[in-house]
């Protein structure tokens, strides 16, 4: 059984650079279908009439002689008329009559259907945090997300922006985050890669496919033709060729080395867990690389990428300032001053609850604010850690607003420390939104 077979003619033009003839086009295929009838009846193969539609796309509107010229072709497959759809949906993607608006339609379809998951999953996981971020994370990714991309050819285009959106507000839901969040972030929290750069995954898949391959296939032929295509385009737009160099280049291999007709051994490519774990440490660079060193400061992981713990450990309540803390999401005036038009210096963005002009940031705040109500609510923080797991590691900093202790309590795996962070964080912080903003 064979499915999914698409049969394409393009008519030749009426005049140099005007439109295309659709009547040719209509005779073209019209021969084409005859001899694949012939070749099935020889082969012992039947085509389903009722599923097989036949459509024209045009790439500009229809003057009233080109609509009437439409009208009137017709298909037929062993004697009987095919049915001229309107639009058809062929590997995931949606035709349309006019080739134009064929992207828009589809990615508004995709975008919705992701929506549609999106909110599922959101209404599963509730107010009362029935699923946590990390199994709701999981299931996005295998439901949803799955779905999108397998129907999907990721495009840079406007249009992709749709999908970006609605996967954007998921993450904004299930993190408790505002519009006003990072949206690199939330991508390095939840340990995802951006839909829009799904692409790069594909170009690995293939980076190895073509890497095996003898070297006087078909497949070497045409990598060595797009090469020779982009270099004369003098610009690498946005193609999947586009990305296998990208992806060759992050690896710091030459391409060229392994397109001859020739071609290179396999034991100079790093292999395929190599490859991917290069560029998914590219990629997290380039995702800090686009905020700022103090967004970034408590995202970087101790370990290798991952989905934080804490999302799985800590519960509803506990995770709501946890998750702000390390996200740079707190309206502390360290991010608040961001949001200026005229941005004052880090050092301006001085604390509101103390004399010391010291920037106010979480390190400052949960460390060394002289506020007095803090350093109450401090002292009983520090009671309480120093009585957990790691007291000792924790009690030998001399320092309490030093950012790397806080780097290192905000990525705990110990679940009564993080509670314990969680709590004060959450206190700590509500007390301060009492003061007003002096920025």
């Amino acid at each position: 059984m064979a499915d999914d077979i698409a049969a394409l003619a393009l008519g030749p033009p009426k005049k140099k650079g005007g439109k295309r003839n659709s009547t040719a086009a209509n005779a073209v295929m019209q021969k084409r279908l005859m001899e694949i009838g012939h070749w099935c009846s020889r082969n012992l193969l039947s085509i389903s009439i009722a599923k097989t539609v036949w459509m024209v796309i045009y790439f500009s509107k229809l003057s009233e002689e080109e609509s009437a010229e439409a009208a009137e072709l017709s298909l037929s497959l062993h004697g009987k008329p095919l049915a001229e759809a309107p639009s058809a949906k062929y590997i995931g993607l949606l035709y349309t009559k006019f080739d134009t608006t064929r992207y828009r339609h589809h990615m508004t379809k995709l975008a919705g259907s992701l929506r549609g998951h999106s909110n599922t999953l959101i209404n599963v996981q509730g107010q009362h945090g029935a699923l946590s971020p990390r199994d709701s994370r999981d299931f996005y990714v295998e439901q949803a997300r799955s779905l999108v991309l397998f129907s999907a050819p990721i495009t840079f285009a406007a249009d992709g922006k749709m999908l970006e959106s609605a996967e954007h507000d998921y993450m904004r839901a299930i993190l408790r985050l505002g519009a006003a969040s990072s949206v690199e972030a939330m991508y390095l929290e939840l340990d995802l890669q951006p839909i829009t750069s799904v692409r790069w995954g594909l170009a690995i898949q293939f980076f190895y496919y073509a890497s095996s391959a003898e070297a006087p296939t078909l497949v070497r032929a045409a990598l060595r033709d797009n090469m020779s295509l982009e270099s004369k385009a003098n610009a690498m737009l946005p193609s999947w060729f586009a990305h296998l160099v990208g992806v060759a280049a992050v690896c710091g291999i030459e391409i060229a080395r392994w397109l001859p007709e020739n071609g290179i051994e396999r034991k100079d490519l790093p292999s395929p867990a190599e490859t991917k774990g290069i560029v998914r440490r590219w990629q997290r660079g380039a995702l800090e690389a686009k905020m700022s060193k103090a967004r970034a400061f408590f995202l970087r992981p101790i370990l290798s990428p991952k989905i934080r713990d804490y999302l799985q450990i800590l519960s509803f309540e506990e995770r709501f300032h946890f998750t702000r803390m390390r996200m740079g999401f707190t309206y502390l005036q360290i991010e608040l001053g961001r949001w200026q038009t005229v941005k004052p210096s880090s050092k301006e963005r001085t604390c509101r609850m103390c004399p010391l002009s010291i920037t106010e940031d979480v390190p400052h705040v949960l460390g060394g604010c002289g506020n007095e109500k803090l350093h109450k609510l401090r002292m009983e923080f520090m009671a309480q850690l120093l009585s957990l797991p790691k007291a000792e590691f924790y009690a030998a900093f001399a320092d309490w607003s030093s950012p790397v202790l806080w780097w290192l309590l905000l990525n705990e795996t110990e679940p009564q420390v993080l509670r314990c962070v969680a709590k004060y964080g959450k206190t700590a912080l509500s007390l301060v939104y009492t003061y007003p903003l002096t920025l």
